[in-house]
């Protein structure tokens, strides 16, 4: 039997009812449990079985929809942080692009090869980031928030950004006392992914969708697609 990740980013008011039935359909199939423990399973070519709940943002929405209804159901889930966002009421870089490309289409100048603070800066020549138009659970949550939730339910991982990993683990360390072990992020090169193992990264979640068995590289695992693109902003 295969296993499945879930991957979750912002979720709006109105995608929570959607977010509730994917819970009890695949929870009525597969037994939920942390990355962590799945991957324990796969490396040990054991059947699985297993589905895991991943956020790959610790937005503001996913405390306040999403956190409250994992405890009531006793669900574990795994939560990727960004330490450059987290407590600072910011957005990714990569956020701020997708916004500018939705409220300034054609303006976007070539962002290929620039560093985050460049980014913004050339963003900025554009217009203002339109706050006042956007759902303010978007933003990232507090380490205040992250360190509340019981630490039997939540393992933390580290979503890249293009910050070095060595300092974003040791600040994540710092921050929570927890030791990170997943990583998450986007088209990795095998030189990259070689780095994070030596950082004692154990799995490396792919924005590549499909589903997960005996055969699968923890350090290349795929995701299941149940949302759809109305839960981004």
């Amino acid at each position: 039997m295969n296993s499945i990740l879930l991957l979750f980013d912002h979720l709006r008011s109105e995608d929570i009812s959607q977010f509730e039935d994917q819970l009890g359909e695949v929870g009525r199939y597969y037994r939920f449990v942390k990355v962590s423990e799945l991957v324990g399973r796969l490396r040990k070519r054991k059947t699985l079985g297993q589905a895991a709940i991943v956020f790959k943002s610790a937005r503001k929405s996913i405390f306040v929809h999403a956190v409250s209804r994992l405890l009531e159901r006793e669900i574990p889930f795994s939560l990727m942080l960004r330490p450059d966002c987290i407590g600072l009421n910011r957005l990714s870089v990569e956020d701020e692009i997708e916004i500018y490309r939705k409220f300034y289409p054609g303006d976007i100048p070539d962002l290929e090869g620039k560093g985050e603070v460049e980014i913004r800066a050339s963003l900025r020549k554009i217009g203002k980031l339109p706050i006042e138009k956007l759902d303010p659970l978007m933003f990232f949550g507090t380490w205040g928030e992250l360190t509340r939730i019981p630490p039997t339910f939540v393992e933390l991982g580290l979503a890249l950004s293009s910050r070095a990993a060595e300092q974003e683990l040791t600040f994540i360390r710092q921050q929570t006392g927890v030791a990170v072990r997943i990583a998450y992020g986007k088209g990795l090169s095998s030189e990259a992914k070689a780095t994070l193992e030596r950082l004692g990264i154990e799995a490396y979640l792919t924005d590549r969708s499909g589903v997960i068995d005996k055969d699968t590289d923890p350090m290349d695992l795929p995701h299941w697609a149940l949302t759809n693109e109305s839960s981004k902003e």
